[in-house]
Order: structure tokens, then C-alpha cells, then sequence
């Protein structure tokens, strides 16, 4: 029997910001079945299955109609935080059902923090890592990787680091 399937990109919506700033992620839901989901509605819920907090909120109708085999749709979430919004890190569910498709969740996890300013630990290893060397030592991870971190909304801002011989490069601020 031919039926519908509905599959996201990304697999998981991951996002930060500060507070009285905002944001928009998107979401692509595709057939890649063969047959047409029909009536298919995503919904936006709290981890714990009730209605999401005012401050996220889906930019498009929830209601997608027929998704034809092939076919996609986008969503936009919107995160718009006001002070009163709490730090911490918030998980979230984007519900889609349809006739004939499984319900299926997507999560969505929002750090929320006053500053927007923090530290970033990389740890960079390859197929090597935890091997010995020709001394008998554990490799710890890949050193001297290049590592580079660029604003995305001002693309002249960066900050680069090689990995140290633990195969970790930490940035600050």
C-alpha cells in the first residue's frame, strides 16, 4: 500500500539568544512517500505536551493542506524574548499530524541568556583519537586544528584558535 511520509530538515531546531532580541528558524517538512499526505497541520507544544509560551509562535499557518509525494512546505518559528523571559534552556515539540501520516515531533531547544555573550569548548578528534602512537601514548584528539568562529550577522567578526595537543581550542567571550 502506498503511503505518506513527512520528513523534516533539520532533524532538531537548536538556537540562542538574549534577552528583548528575536529570531526566525525554519523548518522544511517533504514527502518523501508515494502517496499524498492529506490535512497535514503542525502545532507548536511545550516539552510537556501543553500549548508553547507566547514569545514562540509559528510565522506561517499551521494548516499545510496536501503535501502531494515530492513535495515541500516551510515553516517559519518565530522566538521573539523579553526580559521577562527567564535564563536557562527551554525545549519545545513541533507537532505534525496528518490523515494518513504517524504523528511525528520535532524538537526545538532554546537557550535564552541575558548577555548573549559565552564561552565555546571545541573538541576535535578523528579516526585516531583514542589509538596509540608509536610511543605507546593515547592520542587525546586532533592537534593544531583550525578552528573558526564567525558572527553570523556581521561576517567581518571572527575569532580563530588552533586545537591544542588535547585536541580542544576554547574561546572566551
Amino acid at each position: 500500500e502506498a503511503k505518506a511520509a513527512i520528513y523534516p530538515s533539520p532533524s532538531y531546531v537548536e538556537t540562542g539568544l538574549q534577552r528583548d532580541t528575536s529570531v526566525t528558524e525554519q523548518v522544511t517538512l517533504e514527502n518523501k512517500g508515494l502517496a499524498a499526505a492529506a490535512n497535514v497541520k503542525a502545532t507548536l507544544l511545550s516539552a510537556n505536551g501543553s500549548a508553547a509560551p507566547s514569545w514562540i509562535t509559528l510565522a506561517t499557518p499551521g494548516s499545510l493542506g496536501t503535501i502531494n509525494v515530492g513535495d515541500k512546505r516551510t515553516l517559519d518559528i518565530n522566538i521573539s524574548l523579553t526580559s521577562a523571559v527567564a535564563e536557562g534552556i527551554y525545549t519545545f515539540k513541533l507537532r505534525v499530524t496528518g490523515d494518513n501520516i504517524p504523528v511525528g515531533d520535532l524538537n526545538i531547544y532554546v537557550s535564552v541568556t541575558q548577555s548573549g555573550i559565552g564561552n565555546l569548548l571545541f573538541k576535535a578528534a578523528d579516526i585516531y583519537t583514542g589509538t596509540l602512537d608509536k610511543n605507546n601514548n593515547r592520542i587525546a584528539g586532533l592537534a593544531n586544528a583550525k578552528i573558526v568562529v564567525q558572527n553570523e550577522s556581521v561576517a567581518s567578526i571572527s575569532q580563530t584558535l588552533n586545537t591544542d595537543s588535547l585536541g580542544e581550542a576554547f574561546f572566551t567571550n
